[in-house]
């Protein structure tokens, strides 16, 4: 059995990431568990329903003996053949409430597959708009470091030319310094986040990366959803919760039934053969018999296990409200970090575009001689900071999008 849900994540138009997904949704080591404990629930909706029915046994017996007769050794062989059938009426609904539990349990479990599958797809496509974000952080470091390096060796012949002082080779050694070790922590974030990603997948870590690099693509626009209430009573783990409201108030009904009497019926049909001395017996032999039983004394054990599930049953009301709160709570937050993320992101963009326009104006001093190259440089290093700012921000914007799309249930 293979798992299947909403395909939300196609709302970003990656065919990278839809592939992603469906390997994740196939092979993730968690989704096949949940897979097995859903069919596993299935089986138990049913063992509860064939209590609705009577239950038929069949049996034969076959024996061969010698034994002393009267008139002398009785060699014979017996047999019986019968079929034994037993159904207990359910006059107080306790079987019909044991399978409702079981299957609004069955249906709570398919919730949790739907939660789980949302939080895999969702893990999933954070870890891959992340990596994309950093390998392009990656890139502008790089960078970063080849124009420290072009400064520090500019500075370096002037300094050989006694036209700088120590202390300004010792700055750019100390900024290249800083920037190598930041490199070096963004790589390990890097091989971190490539890693979890390969475990998503349901494969081992492996060198290289299950797709192809590249910037990040177009991010969807926050859709009107109304209000959070609306939203999130679609969500799957806040439908499993009511659903498990439900199963608990089936096993009280199930708990009140068993404190009265139970009425049964059993017949046994079949037929016979026994040899003897006195010649071969055999025949047709049946019996119906009608069995009532009653509680009389218990010191309590009933009464105690009706008490018990209705503590049950209203902790599952207390553990639906925490949810549904919750659920609200995560709803109205990623709202405003999206509203947030694009607002910082606009001034991001608007300071990028600014020093761009800067470094404009710089290279054309630079060819009319009016300043110098560590100028221009210094301008080029200010530039890749911004855009590394735009990187950031515009990663978290995916990230944070994503986690809207999570808090809504993986419903846009």
């Amino acid at each position: 059995m293979t798992y299947t849900t909403d395909k939300w994540w196609e709302i970003f138009e990656d065919d990278t990431l839809n592939s992603l997904i469906e390997i994740a949704l196939k092979e993730n080591l968690d989704i096949k568990e949940a897979v097995q404990r859903l069919q596993g629930a299935r089986a138990i909706v049913k063992g509860a329903r064939s209590a609705l029915f009577p239950s038929i046994t069949g049996g034969y017996d076959l024996s061969r003996s010698s034994r002393p007769g009267f008139f002398g050794k009785d060699i014979g062989t017996d047999y019986t053949i019968n079929l034994a059938a037993g159904y207990e009426l359910d006059l107080w609904k306790k079987f019909r409430s044991s399978a409702s539990a079981a299957q609004f349990e069955l249906d709570a479990t398919k919730e949790d597959l739907d939660a789980l599958g949302l939080v895999i797809s969702a893990n999933v496509a954070s870890s891959y708009f992340l990596l994309r974000g950093l390998l392009e952080q990656e890139e502008i470091l790089k960078n970063e470091i080849e124009i420290v390096k072009k400064r520090k060796a500019i500075l370096s012949d002037r300094y050989r030319r006694g036209l700088v002082d120590s202390s300004v080779i010792y700055s750019e050694e100390l900024r290249l310094r800083g920037l190598k070790a930041e490199l070096l922590d963004l790589l390990a974030k890097i091989e971190k986040e490539k890693n979890a990603l390969w475990l998503l997948l349901g494969d081992y870590p492996q060198k290289g990366f299950p797709f192809n690099p590249g910037p990040p693509k177009n991010l969807p626009q926050i859709p009107p959803v109304g209000i959070p209430i609306k939203v999130v009573e679609k969500r799957p783990d806040v439908r499993a919760a009511a659903l498990r409201v439900r199963v608990q108030d089936e096993r009280v009904h199930e708990k009140i039934a068993e404190r009265f009497p139970t009425l049964g019926l059993n017949l046994n049909y079949g037929r016979s053969r026994n040899a003897s001395s006195f010649g071969i017996i055999s025949g047709i032999f049946w019996t119906v018999a009608l069995d009532v039983a009653m509680p009389i004394f218990d010191a309590g054990f009933r009464s105690s296990q009706v008490e018990r599930e209705k503590a049950e049953l209203m902790s599952a009301l207390i553990g639906y409200q925490r949810k549904l709160m919750q659920a609200i709570r995560e709803v109205d937050e990623a709202l405003y970090m999206n509203w947030v993320q694009e607002e910082r992101l606009k001034e991001m963009e608007a300071l990028y575009d600014a020093k761009r326009s800067l470094l404009k104006l710089a290279d054309f001093q630079y060819e009319r001689g009016t300043v110098d190259a560590i100028r221009v440089l210094e301008n080029r290093l200010e530039i890749l900071n911004a855009r590394l700012s735009v990187s950031q921000n515009r990663t978290n914007i995916f990230l944070d999008r994503i986690g809207l799309i999570r808090a809504m249930g993986g419903r846009w």
